[in-house]
């Protein structure tokens, strides 16, 4: 009905605006005038009623308020379902003016979300999320990430007003951070060979993916895994070996060591998809050095630490984050809000190392 021109339509007062609930739960919303009314209906998800004081209608919805004549148009579900999750619209009319006014507010029914592995096709974006969608939320990490972080657990906790106490609230993950190829050796320098003798040059580095080697001898063409140099045919570039723990070792051979040999720089190119490192690595007839005992070999050309420790890798897996570390790749997404993330791995704090490489914050 529309007001005649020097008439106004009533203000209405309702609260609460929004109320969000669980199934089973009782909900109240009041929506209150200034004046006597004649009828008060409310428009719902589960349908349209005519409330009046003492008089039960369909679906659970009753009048709540001291009386028409107060102006109160107030209702109360007893036993919230489903149905009555959306938008709840207040209609009253005005005895003495014959107006109608209205006002809306809606009632939200939290239902048990699920928590997933992050594996599973996600259908909507959450500002198009439905009731029934599963939907993804991004959350950047606050840790920063380092090469450390390769093979330890990302957890993702979920808190949620509908969720069940017993309910599985978390989910993990492993990361597999992508990193450069690192030295884990302190000399370059190489010791033990003898003049007339086959020879093994062996490096040991660390990286994540495996890394392809190349030698170089003397400033020559570059030899990769299992060829030999074209000019001589004396220097054969093994195969790789997989330590363990992200640890790779290339080796060059020497099928008869000679004096020259012993002059010469022997390069090693380690490259993978997060880049590339360069090694120079010097052989000797000396024996080995005792631990102290103050030999100097020759420094590698990385910008890596010159020992590591590898921590060891949780064998057990429920997806893979691929991050990279050392400029690259941004930090993945985390699916669900409301949560915490954080790394768990072998070491509940992190300690700081003052000979370490930077980490790259994400």
């Amino acid at each position: 009905m529309t007001p005649a021109p020097n008439e106004a339509a009533v203000t209405i007062e309702v609260f609460p605006k929004e109320s969000i609930v669980k199934v089973g739960d009782t909900v109240t919303v009041m929506c209150r005038a200034g004046e006597k009314l004649q009828y008060c209906r409310v428009t719902s998800p589960a349908g349209t009623f005519n409330l009046k004081p003492n008089i039960p209608v369909s679906n659970g919805y009753i009048y709540s308020g001291k009386g028409l004549e107060t102006g109160e148009c107030g209702f109360t579900i007893a036993n919230v379902q489903e149905m009555n999750n959306g938008n709840h619209t207040c209609y009253l009319g005005f005895d003495n003016t014959g107006l109608e006014s209205n006002t809306t507010m809606s009632v939200i029914v939290a239902s048990n979300e699920q928590v997933t592995d992050g594996l599973s096709p996600i259908r909507k974006e959450p500002e198009n999320c439905g009731y029934a969608d599963l939907c993804a939320v991004s959350q950047n990490l606050t840790h920063t990430l380092s090469w450390r972080d390769n093979g330890k657990e990302l957890s993702c906790v979920v808190q949620h007003f509908a969720m069940d106490e017993r309910a599985n609230n978390q989910t993990k993950s492993q990361l597999n951070v992508l990193y450069k190829p690192r030295d884990v050796e302190i000399s370059s320098e190489q010791f033990g060979f003898e003049i007339g003798k086959p020879g093994r040059i062996n490096k040991q580095v660390q990286a994540n993916p495996r890394p392809s080697f190349a030698w170089n001898v003397g400033g020559g063409e570059w030899i990769r895994e299992g060829q030999v140099d074209s000019l001589t045919g004396r220097f054969r570039a093994g195969e790789t070996i997989n330590n363990g723990s992200g640890i790779w070792q290339a080796s060059l051979e020497i099928d008869s060591v000679t004096a020259e040999d012993v002059e010469r720089v022997y390069n090693l190119r380690a490259s993978n998809i997060a880049g590339v490192t360069d090694y120079a690595v010097s052989i000797s007839t000396m024996d080995a050095p005792q631990a102290g005992g103050g030999v100097r070999g020759k420094a590698s050309h990385s910008s890596s630490e010159a020992q590591i420790d590898p921590e060891p890798k949780t064998e057990k897996t429920t997806a893979h984050i691929e991050v990279e570390v050392d400029g690259g790749m941004e930090n993945p997404s985390a699916n669900h809000t409301a949560s915490n993330e954080y790394i768990n791995g072998n070491q509940d704090v992190k300690k700081t190392d003052q000979n370490s490489d930077k980490d790259t914050p994400v």
